[in-house]
């Protein structure tokens, strides 16, 4: 699909890379347009490609009571939508089940998954393909004047390169291996006991390779991320069933886990290869441990519970959990946790109009839980430097804290559940009550103390309150047409009650501050955007929540005799903010293309023409100004709301008689991020390129979501 404003019929240089419109200002202020291209645009005139997708999968099963068995193998082959970026995997998993005597059940599972992808360069990265391509003259990979690189068409025009980024080898290699083994002892009707031990290995390799003779590095480099992962788990699980006086069911429950989570990073830069060829990190002159990480984090817990049954009516559960975590302060005990809940159903009643309202339950449930801090944030730590004479040394690093703790969340929630119509109806509403005390806020110490690193304290109060509904009706029922639809809301407020004091940046214009959701976008704000007139600019202003606080989902399935079913599912956010930089920082160099006729006005009025902006509002100023002292991408900070119509199926059940020797097949035609409707001016309101932060957001040059199209057929034996 297009890329980016419809205004720009480029698709920001990536829809189009040939022929006429490669044209852009690269100094807005000055009345001075450019012409440009680039001779290793693709023959078909677009970076885009249609890139096919396979996927192949085959299962089994048998056996008989005392052993059965699972077993299932799955390839993958997927090419991304700008060449050479793909995804390549492929695995198997085994399930066995023993049953040696009577009583006690054997289960052991095993899976393996491979994967290797290469990756297009997005983001914040010089080499980027979004940051260089959608800059159009201001590409990075631009000859210098007077150079026509290989079959540019004059030396009078800007040359510019960009396929060479795509010379860079950015990849991820990743092996998954999963193994656990269960033993189930039930020794009578009301006693049983379940050991589980589990074992997660994750070894993966990233690595961002420039060859010899790379534009921006002209002699090589590499830089190769190491990351392993093991993950060990021990799970018993008991339970004794009894029944008590007055129609009351008991099932007393207890437990404990140990979970032993190891983590190591290794990050190598190597630069500068003596020549072409296959570049290893042995081949370069320089070589650079950027970081070596090691942790191990150690929680181990205990549980006990009661649940109470009357008359298959009201249901009670109390419960207590007991943790104990290697990262909490040397002065910190074990944490309890504990937790009740209660449910009735009503419709059991005699009064109860069960003929149209079959059933109704409420409940309600308190309960706490905690987050463990990092592995390093309750002790000191150093960071080694260079000393006097080029001597080892160190210097402080954070100062630690032996009393911190885990973030405790206390949640309160009511509901009901309910059934009518004979089922056409059904209603489902959830409201919640969260707060966490104690929250891990990154303080910072007076310089004066000689720690210039934040240290985590447990001073924080959060809460979120919320609302969630769902919905599902059975439109027509009959043995040739069966309509259902479903909605579902989900809102969420947010605050940040206490924070110690601090404001906590978290990046990108993100800030949490008390009294404000979190995390928020604070900063410029144009008091009188739609006014043709001079920006009347608000300082350190809350702009709008980083995150959506409604999200309304609606879906709908429609079968047909049986066999023919079509599916679709859509969504609204509401209430997100999303700052989009991509827009902020391609019209500081002329290449946005919404901005250039403002822009033009802009330049005009500079000139002293006192009627260039007549139709100009404010915020358009403040968006694609040309003075740089007056240029700031708060201005771009705007409601991302939107629809999305996630999935659309269509598949139909083939009869076994068409499928020799089988008991039926199933053929599907699917389709993903189909449609998008919004009023945020980037290219996605759900992009960010701050991935890995559960706070913070921003879009950065990162390529939006790609249509998705699928045929699969899957037969059964």
């Amino acid at each position: 699909g297009h890329v980016g404003p419809d205004e720009d019929p480029t698709g920001l240089f990536i829809n189009r890379c040939r022929g006429e419109g490669l044209v852009q200002y690269p100094d807005p202020a000055k009345d001075e347009a450019v012409r440009f291209e680039d001779p290793t645009c693709p023959s078909s005139g677009t970076w885009l490609r249609s890139g096919a997708v396979q996927q192949y999968s085959a299962s089994v099963r048998g056996g008989a009571d005392a052993l059965r068995y699972y077993l299932s193998g799955n390839y993958s082959d997927q090419e991304g939508v700008i060449a050479p970026g793909g995804n390549r995997e492929g695995g198997f998993r085994g399930n066995f089940g023993f049953t040696p005597v009577r009583g006690l059940d054997l289960a052991l599972s095993t899976s393996y998954q491979k994967r290797d992808t290469r990756w297009i360069p997005d983001g914040n990265n010089g080499n980027g393909f979004m940051l260089n391509v959608t800059r159009g003259y201001n590409s990075n990979f631009r000859r210098p004047a007077g150079y026509p690189g290989p079959d540019c068409s004059s030396t009078e025009i800007t040359c510019i390169v960009n396929a060479d980024l795509l010379t860079t080898d950015n990849s991820t290699g990743n092996d998954h291996f999963i193994t656990g083994f269960t033993a189930a002892w039930v020794p009578g009707e009301r006693l049983s006991n379940r050991f589980t031990v589990g074992y997660d290995y994750n070894n993966t390799l990233n690595e961002a390779v420039s060859p010899f003779n790379f534009i921006r590095t002209p002699k090589g480099q590499i830089f190769s991320e190491g990351y392993r992962r093991s993950f060990l788990s021990l799970d018993y699980a008991g339970s004794f069933r009894n029944e008590l006086p007055a129609g009351i069911g008991s099932t007393f429950s207890w437990g404990g886990q140990l979970f032993d989570d190891r983590r190591s990073v290794l990050e190598i830069e190597a630069l500068d290869f003596s020549g072409p060829g296959e570049p290893t990190i042995e081949s370069a002159a320089r070589r650079t441990v950027v970081n070596d990480d090691r942790q191990r984090v150690v929680n181990a817990g205990l549980f006990f519970q009661e649940a109470l049954a009357w008359n298959d009516r009201l249901f009670v559960t109390l419960g207590v959990r007991i943790d104990g975590n290697s990262a909490f302060g040397e002065d910190f005990g074990l944490q309890s946790y504990p937790k009740a809940s209660a449910a009735y159903v009503l419709s059991d009643h005699s009064f109860w109009p069960s003929a149209w309202w079959e059933t109704f339950k409420v409940r309600a449930a308190l309960g706490e839980s905690g987050k463990a801090p990092g592995a390093f944030d309750a002790v000191q730590t150093w960071r080694p430097i260079a000393g006097d004479e080029g001597q080892p040394a160190v210097t402080p690093n954070s100062v630690g804290n032996p009393e911190l703790g885990p973030e405790r969340t206390r949640e309160v929630e009511a509901g009901f559940e309910s059934s009518m119509f004979d089922g056409r109806l059904g209603l489902d509403v959830t409201w919640f009550n969260t707060v966490t005390d104690d929250a891990l806020v990154p303080v910072t110490y007076p310089p004066s103390q000689g720690i210039l690193a934040t240290q985590l304290e447990n001073v924080g109060r959060i809460r979120n309150t919320g609302l969630e509904v769902s919905v599902n009706g059975a439109f027509v029922r009959t043995s040739a047409v069966d309509w259902r639809g479903r909605v579902s809301y989900s809102g969420i407020r947010s605050e940040a009650e206490d924070l110690g004091g601090q404001e906590v940046l978290i990046g990108s214009r993100n800030y949490a501050k008390e009294g404000y959701p979190l995390p928020s976008f604070f900063g410029l704000r144009v008091r009188n955007p739609d006014k043709f007139e001079e920006p009347s600019i608000a300082q350190d202003t809350i702009i709008g929540s980083s995150f959506p606080d409604k999200i309304i989902g609606v879906g709908s399935t429609v079968t047909l005799f049986g066999r023919v079913t079509l599916d679709a599912l859509g969504e609204f956010q509401r209430g997100g903010y999303l700052a989009n930089w991509i827009g902020y920082q391609n019209s500081l160099r002329g290449a946005w293309k919404p901005c250039h006729d403002t822009q033009a006005k802009l330049r005009r009025a500079a000139a002293g023409d006192a009627g260039a902006l007549a139709d100009v509002t404010a915020l358009e100023r403040a968006k694609c100004a040309i003075d740089r002292t007056r240029q700031d991408a708060d201005f771009w900070t705007q409601p991302s709301d939107f629809f999305k119509l996630r999935t659309v199926s269509l598949s139909y059940d083939v009869p076994a008689r068409f499928v020799p020797g089988g008991r039926g097949a199933t053929f599907t035609l699917s389709g993903r991020n189909l449609f998008t409707s919004t009023d945020y001016d980037g290219l996605d309101p759900e992009s960010s390129d701050r991935r890995d932060d559960p706070f913070g957001r921003r879009e950065y040059y990162q390529l939006p979501s790609s249509r998705t199209l699928l045929a699969s057929l899957r037969v059964n034996f």
